[in-house]
């Protein structure tokens, strides 16, 4: 792993799995120290060492803009611990102690319930538009005990068929092996983490080396929604790049959302 330290096999993996695609040849003098601190979720699949790669992939590429444009090699340092709770860190807005009201994500439709095959599907209705077209889909009361009574009318598949042809968000609980035989799972199985494409062409306008940070005097334009996107906006913006983040004057929001990734 270029210019690293204590990483573990996982996180090197992850880290070549991000970077390799894109071809990136980070700057050889800046180095990057992973504390391994022990995390805080408890789950066979490895959330943890996948923040710590990911996080540290846009440390080491930041690190070589900068180092591009005159701001000199970088010592980086990762919590892999504190890399976790970065992914769900709309979550810790505080205000006079008391936290900022994400009730719609905690809604009793974001749950897991068992199909009348004794499958099991998870729902997202954390919005408005998709917490209640499920309930209207279901035609029940949005508590747990009555969308559980609802979920157990119909078949796993039927369901999921159903719910994205209206558009809203369903799907069933899959195993790896299951997943991987899933005609989408097929499709993703050999597509890159990560994917650049070119959807026009224009002038090259070189980076000035007169900046402070390292995406100084870079000017990006986010009209993305809902969390990740909108991080992207956010990560640039903390490296010194002028955003403008556009919402949607009509669509509904979710306020914690927007103070996260403003």
């Amino acid at each position: 792993m270029p210019g690293s330290t204590n990483w573990n096999a996982t996180q090197q993996q992850m880290f070549h799995e991000i970077s390799d695609p894109l071809g990136i040849t980070y700057d050889p003098g800046s180095t990057l120290d992973v504390v391994q601190e022990p995390g805080y979720i408890d789950s066979p699949i490895e959330t943890h060492d996948f923040a710590t790669a990911a996080l540290g992939a846009l440390g080491m590429a930041t690190a070589t803009i900068g180092k591009m444009r005159g701001l000199g090699s970088q010592k980086l340092r990762l919590d892999r611990r504190h890399a976790e709770l970065m992914l769900n860190s709309v979550a810790y807005h505080f205000q006079e102690g008391w936290q900022l009201d994400i009730s719609p994500v905690h809604t009793p439709v974001n749950n897991f319930f068992e199909t009348k095959d004794g499958r099991h599907v998870v729902y997202n209705g954390a919005y408005t538009k998709l917490r209640e077209g499920i309930l209207k889909f279901l035609n029940c009361v949005g508590d747990h005990d009555g969308i559980a009574a609802a979920t157990m009318r119909f078949d796993a598949q039927d369901l999921e068929d159903q719910l994205s042809e209206l558009g809203l968000c369903s799907a069933i609980v899959r195993d790896k092996e299951e997943w991987l035989g899933h005609p989408q799972g097929r499709a993703l199985v050999d597509v890159p983490v990560i994917e650049l494409t070119k959807i026009g062409d224009g002038e090259r306008v070189p980076l000035s080396d007169d900046v402070f940070r390292p995406l100084g005097k870079v000017r990006v334009l986010e009209f993305a929604r809902v969390l990740a996107g909108p991080t992207v906006g956010r990560n640039l913006a903390d490296q010194g790049a002028d955003v403008v983040h556009g919402r949607h004057p009509y669509l509904d929001h979710i306020l914690p959302f927007e103070v996260e990734t403003g």
